[in-house]
Order: structure tokens, then C-alpha cells, then sequence
């Protein structure tokens, strides 16, 4: 497994403490969402997601996927360490349009609100939903491993 460079801790609902990683820029290259989304799996929940591209993910055989969106994380108590699948409108990737271009990892819930883990572009960063509304980034899958 490829080990952090740095760690910073989160503290979720029912005291759950996470340690988030922050991956070398050889490890983890800028714009590699999908790759951070995996390592960070790994490291933190022990999920070995495949190697793929964003799009690509949800064509292994080991990964289970469903379509979601804004609504679909009111009431659902989801499986920490999944990763979800999200369409950037600003993306290079324009004929993905009905798929998605972006993969961000779901951490768990804060204050009752369901908290995400994402490289996007250069930056590392921890989101919720209103701020995915706020930047127009759609849900669309959420990808976990098959049992």
C-alpha cells in the first residue's frame, strides 16, 4: 500500500475519527481523482477498489453500482469507504455527459450531513452536498465493492 505523506484527522458522527491522507505528488499525481478516491479507500477503510480512470471504474467486474442522486443521501445509511461517481459540467471529458467524469470517496456523515473526500484538480479537499450544488457537480453512481 502507498503511504501518506501527511495526515489530518476528522472527526465524524458517533465520535468516528478518521486519519485523511495526503499522497506525494508522484503517488498521486494533480487531476488523478480516481486514484486518490482508491488510495484513500484503502487507507482509510481497507477497500481495494480497482485501477481505472474515473469512467471507467464502474466496468469492473468487482464493483457493484447504482444511480444516484442529490436526494438519494437523505435517508440512506451508505457504506463508508464507497466511492461515488460525479459529472463535472466543466470537464474535458464532454461525452460522458450521461456517465461521469469525477470520482470522490463518501467518508461517512457530520452533524447528521454526508461528508465526501476528493482530489479535485490540485487540491485535496473534504465536501458536502451543498457545496457540490453550489459548484454544479452531479451524483451519478455509487460505486462499492462486491461482496
Amino acid at each position: 500500500m502507498i503511504k501518506p505523506i501527511r495526515i489530518e484527522n476528522i472527526l465524524l458522527d458517533q465520535g468516528l475519527n478518521l486519519e485523511i491522507p495526503y499522497f506525494s505528488k508522484e503517488d498521486v499525481p494533480d487531476y488523478y481523482c480516481s486514484r486518490y478516491a482508491r488510495l484513500s479507500s484503502e487507507f482509510i477503510f481497507g477497500n481495494k477498489f480497482p485501477i481505472a480512470h474515473a469512467w471507467k471504474m464502474r466496468e469492473k467486474k468487482i464493483i457493484s453500482h447504482k444511480e444516484i442522486d442529490y436526494d438519494f443521501f437523505k435517508n440512506k445509511d451508505l457504506e463508508k469507504g464507497s466511492l461515488v461517481g460525479i459529472f463535472f459540467q466543466n470537464s474535458r471529458a464532454e461525452i460522458l455527459r450521461d456517465q461521469y467524469s469525477h470520482i470522490a470517496l463518501y467518508l461517512g456523515r457530520k452533524k447528521g450531513k454526508p461528508l465526501f473526500l476528493e482530489q479535485f484538480n490540485k487540491i485535496i479537499r473534504v465536501m458536502n452536498l451543498e457545496r457540490y450544488k453550489e459548484e454544479n457537480l452531479i451524483f451519478r453512481e455509487i460505486l462499492t465493492l462486491k461482496k
